[in-house]
């Protein structure tokens, strides 16, 4: 019992200087048939993208949705750790929507247009996995009306998902 008091005691002064013990984001990705493009919605913590984002850029983070030189760089960083590839190689582009702020996370929605859609995506992601060796991305792919979980870490960043069940 005095374990767990001391174990939740330690938790909440992490959280309480601006640290969590967690590394981990969240992306849902919806595969849209009609329109060949995939609807992604990831969450990550803001303090690890506010950080990281300024350490890329040398610039503070000023976050709005109608901050065009922001969302520009919010969607290349994006595209620079996580990348959707087509079997030709050819990568998809990231188009962003919005951002939302709740308690201590973003969610980023974008589009991911499909040049050429075909059978199977390559998929990289190593987002703040050079930050943190415990960093843990998970996908959420939907396709067809089923999904499946995707689990990335920095030993494991790339994976084929197949967009049709054949």
């Amino acid at each position: 019992m005095l374990s767990l008091i001391v174990y939740r005691l330690f938790l909440s002064a992490l959280l309480v200087l601006g640290m969590h013990p967690l590394h981990l984001s969240v992306m849902n990705v919806d595969y849209n048939e009609q329109k060949d493009l995939f609807e992604v919605a990831v969450k990550v913590f803001q303090d690890d993208f506010t950080e990281a984002f300024e350490e890329y850029y040398g610039t503070k983070l000023q976050l709005t949705n109608d901050n065009a030189g922001s969302i520009e760089k919010v969607e290349a960083y994006f595209d620079l750790h996580i990348t959707f590839q087509n079997m030709n190689g050819d990568k998809e582009r990231w188009e962003y929507i919005r951002v939302d702020q709740r308690q201590d996370s973003y969610w980023f929605y974008f589009d991911v247009i499909l040049k050429e859609p075909g059978t199977v995506i390559k998929i990289y992601h190593d987002l703040f996995t050079d930050r943190f060796p415990d960093q843990v991305n998970l996908i959420i792919f939907t396709s067809g009306g089923k999904q499946k979980g995707l689990r990335f870490t920095g030993a494991h960043k790339n994976e084929n998902i197949q967009l049709y069940e054949e």
